[in-house]
């Protein structure tokens, strides 16, 4: 390249490089500047939370006043998160209830569960019984198990009876598939019955090809000819 050739490529990219240059020294300044901004906000906010989650650390000089006030805020809304801790024991403990450590709450936790453990009870009874039909139906020894009781019982003969209509319809395919399937003692009823539906369905189709045939014939006697 000659270097007037040279000349005027370094006029022309010499200046959009340092307005490259310089764009990036700008946003870098402006991040910057955000970033200092936005630093103490996001430090008041920690002390916030650390005064809010500890009392030590609401009352420590390193957390200032943010933690301070953190840490009044935890204390007015201590009572309220106490009792419902309280109201919760009462609720899933009956000792917890009688307590005089969780006080009123624990005493009405304790009378909200009394009031509703007649349907719990009866949830668990359902979701019991459902455990035990589906050990029936998929175990006969399950089925017949005094641990699954009556809802065992009952999955075992619905899974007979499942077993008995998968078979009935295969057996039944078969026999309409195959007239030595349909005479085998194997498929049993059903596969006859498929069989006889088969036989019937041919004998139609014959009664309609022959029917078809005697047109042909009557069409091709001279009275009818055109």
């Amino acid at each position: 390249m000659s270097r007037s050739g040279k000349a005027i490529k370094d006029s022309i990219t010499k200046p959009v490089v340092e307005a490259g240059k310089q764009s990036q020294s700008i946003f870098a300044g402006i991040g910057q500047s955000i970033s200092n901004g936005l630093r103490p906000g996001v430090a008041q906010v920690q002390n916030f939370r650390a005064g809010f989650s500890d009392s030590r650390a609401a009352a420590s000089a390193f957390t200032g006043q943010m933690g301070t006030l953190g840490g009044a805020v935890r204390a007015g809304m201590q009572p309220g998160i106490t009792a419902a801790q309280n109201l919760a024991a009462g609720f899933m403990n009956s000792d917890a209830a009688a307590s005089a450590f969780t006080g009123r709450m624990g005493t009405v936790g304790g009378a909200i569960r009394n009031a509703v453990q007649p349907a719990i009870s009866l949830i668990d009874r359902a979701k019991l019984g459902l455990t035990d039909f589906r050990a029936g139906f998929d175990s006969t020894q399950a089925a017949a198990s005094a641990f699954t009781g009556r809802m065992g019982s009952l999955g075992g003969v619905a899974r007979s009876t499942w077993d008995t209509a998968t078979m009935g319809v295969t057996n039944f395919r078969a026999g309409l598939s195959s007239s030595d399937a349909a005479q085998s003692a194997f498929t049993g009823r059903m596969g006859s019955l498929g069989g006889a539906i088969n036989s019937t369905f041919r004998n139609g189709q014959t009664v309609v090809r022959d029917f078809g045939n005697i047109g042909s014939d009557i069409a091709s006697w001279p009275p009818f000819r055109s």
